[in-house]
């Protein structure tokens, strides 16, 4: 995204998933800050480490605010990467929680209200079309998906490439891309690993030695 923006970013996540992105939803730090406080707030568990990192008492559930839930999805120190992103998933569950119990007059207005803070390809009338079908939608079982799945245990090594590192190269790459396409798609699906993602794979091998 820093190099190219957003079709770029959708590039090459299609290129070197053999998907076929199309629509997005873009939003920064800020938006997060703005959009939890538009919704009130959210409740979320907190570890004794995370709730010490915020300055708040020991292990529990707290209502966070914009500001402390930003905090919160961006914290580094007490664990990894890996966490971290299992945080902002966190996040996520927490602002979909908030939502499940709106009448359709209150997500339509919470619609208006977030939209100033987000970039989309998506119409308003799209946006709402797809918020009134949620209240058909069981929110308390969506379902998230990690890649690499396993997290560090997919993991071959690590290396420094164009200066940023760690840039992480995969045990299965190929093998990566197909348990993603059968979750997206369902286990069965019979999609297996293109010549391009067979190629993006042998060339980061190849960056990294092997």
């Amino acid at each position: 995204y820093w190099r190219s923006g957003v079709q770029g970013t959708l590039s090459s996540i299609n290129y070197n998933f053999d998907l076929d992105v199309t629509q997005y939803v873009l939003f920064d730090f800020d938006s997060v800050e703005e959009i939890v406080d538009i919704l009130g707030g959210v409740d979320i568990e907190l570890s004794a480490s995370e709730a010490g990192y915020l300055g708040l008492g020991g292990a529990g559930t707290y209502h966070l605010d914009g500001a402390q839930t930003l905090s919160f999805s961006r914290i580094r120190s007490v664990d990894s990467d890996y966490e971290r992103m299992s945080r902002q998933n966190r996040v996520i569950d927490a602002l979909i929680s908030s939502l499940k119990d709106r009448s359709p007059i209150d997500l339509l207005n919470i619609v208006d209200d977030v939209l100033p803070y987000i970039e989309t390809n998506l119409s308003n009338g799209a946006i709402k079309s797809y918020v009134t079908r949620l209240l058909g939608f069981d929110l308390s079982n969506i379902e998230q998906y990690q890649f690499p799945k396993d997290g560090y245990e997919s993991q071959l090594t690590s290396l420094t490439l164009y200066g940023y590192s760690p840039q992480y190269v995969l045990k299965d790459f190929s093998g990566e891309v197909e348990s993603l396409h059968r979750f997206i798609y369902g286990e069965d699906d019979d999609y297996t690993a293109s010549e391009r993602v067979l190629k993006v794979e042998e060339d980061i091998l190849d960056l990294a030695g092997y």
